[in-house]
């Protein structure tokens, strides 16, 4: 079988209860008859890859739509509170880069020989 690119990227949970429960939701069977796990994965990844944006979209949509609106504040602020720390990382990680190497070196040979 051939797989195209869609179907290499998309990731699928590797345990089998994970992957029972979105068959599930995906309204398949969950184990069809002499089915191994690894069967089972390669399944769900070719159903996934056959459904368009739209329809994985409304999965999505579904499965976190039950959740409270704590739950979903929380999320809220992890993610601004993340990014906005990884937006600094990358920006000390360009003035670092900005540095010559040579400087930097020298640098972390003085804090060497401190140590010392």
């Amino acid at each position: 079988m051939v797989y195209s690119d869609k179907h290499r990227k998309i990731n699928v949970p590797t345990d089998n209860v994970p992957i029972q429960a979105t068959l599930r939701q995906l309204e398949q069977p969950i184990c069809l008859f002499g089915e191994r796990p690894a069967e089972r994965r390669r399944r769900l990844q070719n159903l996934i890859s056959s459904l368009s944006d739209n329809e994985i979209a409304k999965i999505l949509l579904a499965l976190y739509h039950d959740e409270p609106d704590e739950l979903q504040t929380a999320r809220y602020w992890i993610a601004e509170y993340a990014l906005s720390r990884a937006k600094e990382r990358i920006e000390k990680l360009k003035e670092y880069v900005a540095i010559p190497e040579v400087y930097r070196t020298a640098n972390i040979q003085g804090l060497y020989r401190e140590l010392r």
